[in-house]
């Protein structure tokens, strides 16, 4: 049983979590009622996120340093509907996760131990909610050199990859921002090289689809300096 006895809301209040139950607020009764129940959700049960936007909602939980769940849901004119879900618990670093403004797009990704001496992990995939469509999107594998200092962020035609750690003439960082060509395929619109300061300072990096579908980049270096930068389709 879900050891999480607090209810957990979205921030539109319009959703709550809690044990292996999704509740719908009622707006003429202002009270929530069970909308969607499952004994798999048993496993969100630690440092679990529930976040809507519009009619779509992902739930996930990032319980240890080696795994996480997720799970995305439709809210359809016949009720919640589920999409997609995503388990992985073998991971050798802590798990990150990034998804667009709309929530049509995720990315997952951290270390682990394989085979091909690689050590890395990155799941990518675009999200149609109301025909419950799940498309594989193909990361650029390449520019992760070390996924434990590396930064991806996704939004709904863009996918950024930032190289953190120190960067040095002897040992550039880069940043690339890529457009998702056919809505997965990623082709490189910019790079732009880091400079040291930049790289030692480093604390978050945000994107942002914009309403012209431009792509902008805001970075916090330090404690009050924030970074930007834009990229055209």
């Amino acid at each position: 049983m879900n050891s999480s006895a607090t209810a957990l809301f979205d921030r539109r209040f319009m959703y709550k979590f809690e044990g292996i139950s999704i509740y719908k607020l009622n707006a003429s009764t202002n009270s929530y009622v069970i909308y969607y129940e499952n004994a798999t959700l048993d496993v969100l049960n630690t440092n679990v996120q529930i976040v809507s936007v519009g009619n779509r909602i992902i739930l996930y939980s990032i319980p240890s340093a080696s795994s996480i769940f997720f799970y995305a849901f439709w809210d359809s004119p016949t009720g919640l509907k589920y999409v997609y879900d995503f388990r992985f618990s073998t991971y050798t670093s802590q798990p990150r996760i990034s998804y667009s403004s709309n929530l049509t797009k995720i990315v997952i990704y951290s270390s682990i131990t394989d085979t091909t001496g690689t050590n890395k992990k990155v799941d990518a995939f675009s999200l149609q909610y109301n025909t419950s469509t799940v498309t594989k999107i193909d990361p650029p594998m390449t520019k992760i050199s070390n996924i434990s200092e590396t930064f991806i962020g996704i939004e709904e035609r863009w996918m950024y990859v930032r190289q953190l750690g120190q960067s040095t003439a002897a040992n550039i960082k880069y940043e690339y921002a890529y457009s998702l060509q056919l809505d997965t395929i990623p082709s490189l619109a910019k790079s732009n090289p880091i400079d040291e300061t930049d790289s030692r300072n480093w604390v978050e990096t945000r994107v942002v689809q914009q309403t012209n579908n431009n792509l902008k980049v805001f970075t916090k270096v330090g404690q009050s300096e924030v970074k930007d930068i834009e990229v055209t389709l």
